[in-house]
């Protein structure tokens, strides 16, 4: 499986996360910085196609340091719970409000929050 790997700079690339298999729809984001750190990791199914746009550009999930959800939606956030236990070496960045919805993403789930 590609992923569709975008360098928008030498300092950002984009990668393709199909969400519901739908080519552009939405995307996460590389920050080729001195801590490397993902940004919008998407809804599960898109851990794939993370790790295939990882590899394109020659790094993997242990090479993370961070992970940054800018909010807790399942299309945002969901594959954040699944792909932290796949990085060693990443912590993940939520604003405070967030932290219990990540530990238990039930209620969201149950709201059907996409």
């Amino acid at each position: 499986m590609m992923g569709k790997v975008k360098r928008l700079s030498d300092r950002i690339s984009m990668i393709d996360t199909f969400d519901f298999g739908m080519k552009g729809r939405t995307s996460a984001y590389v920050l080729h910085e001195e801590k490397l750190t993902l940004i919008e990791p998407s809804a599960s199914p898109s851990i794939p196609h993370i790790k295939s746009g990882l590899a394109e550009l020659g790094l993997s999930v242990s090479d993370l340091e961070y992970i940054i959800v800018t909010h807790v939606h399942l299309d945002h956030a969901g594959s954040a719970g699944l792909l932290i236990k796949e990085c060693p070496n990443a912590q993940i960045a939520v604003h405070p409000k967030g932290v219990r919805h990540l530990i238990n993403p039930e209620r969201l789930i149950a709201g059907g929050t996409l």
